[in-house]
């Protein structure tokens, strides 16, 4: 697996941006989707070995992030797929896979962020491009857990910035045996998000809405908005 990625030469480090990937003779192409120059490489993407991935149904996905630097594990060899999605891990994943750079905390920014929390620059990247909302009295709430519907809110915002919004008039939350418990903010989102293929309902046919999302969920709907938003083709 080749992905295209953007090198910091401070840093010395390699983040991933989104590229259409395509075979040119012996060679490969890239068509790459970001907003400012620098330099930019095609790697060969390298799986993690996550011990704990054995066997899950998400594992293939997850190994794709991992691949292309989107999602990390928690450890060297664990991923935790069923550990509890938090905001900070959300807003990571969202700014890594929209291809946006890390950016200083601005001084009206969240007041329970610092500067050198890990997730620092990927909330304020995130935040700054409108994909996640702080809080009315100026916290973000880095390790308060993300529910289905507000992922599904957060992925058509997604969708919506790649310059594909999601059309959920042809799609009804209703189509949830759930449906109803659906909050009223996130129907239009949940709808989108369905019609997308972004989000899908569970084995007995429910959404669960407010039950928190799993970290291998976010991976799946992340490979999913990639395709969708022509971020990726493999």
């Amino acid at each position: 697996m080749v992905t295209a990625m953007k090198y910091d030469p401070v840093k010395k480090t390699l983040q991933f941006v989104p590229a259409l990937i395509t075979r040119d003779g012996s060679g490969l192409q890239a068509v790459i989707k970001h907003p400012s120059n620098g330099i930019f490489v095609l790697v060969q993407a390298v799986e993690r070995p996550f011990a704990d991935l054995a066997g899950h149904w998400a594992a293939k996905d997850i190994q794709l992030l991992s691949g292309k630097g989107i999602i990390d594990g928690i450890a060297d060899n664990r991923f935790a797929p069923e550990g509890i999605l938090t905001r900070a891990e959300i807003a990571a994943l969202l700014a890594r896979a929209a291809g946006l750079e890390e950016k200083a905390l601005s001084g009206g920014g969240m007041t329970d962020v610092r500067a050198d929390d890990w997730y620092a620059g990927y909330v304020q990247a995130a935040v700054s491009a409108g994909l996640i909302d702080g809080y009315e009295d100026g916290t973000f709430r880095a390790e308060t857990p993300v529910t289905r519907e507000e992922l599904a809110v957060l992925l058509t915002r997604a969708l919506a910035l790649a310059g594909r919004p999601a059309d959920g008039s042809g799609s009804t939350a209703a189509a949830f045996t759930d449906g109803s418990s659906i909050s009223g903010w996130a129907k239009d989102a949940v709808r989108a998000a369905q019609a997308a293929g972004l989000v899908n309902g569970l084995e007995d046919g429910s959404f669960r809405p407010q039950a928190q999302a799993t970290r291998a969920e976010a991976a799946v709907m992340i490979k999913r908005f990639l395709l969708k938003a022509a971020f990726m083709n493999e």
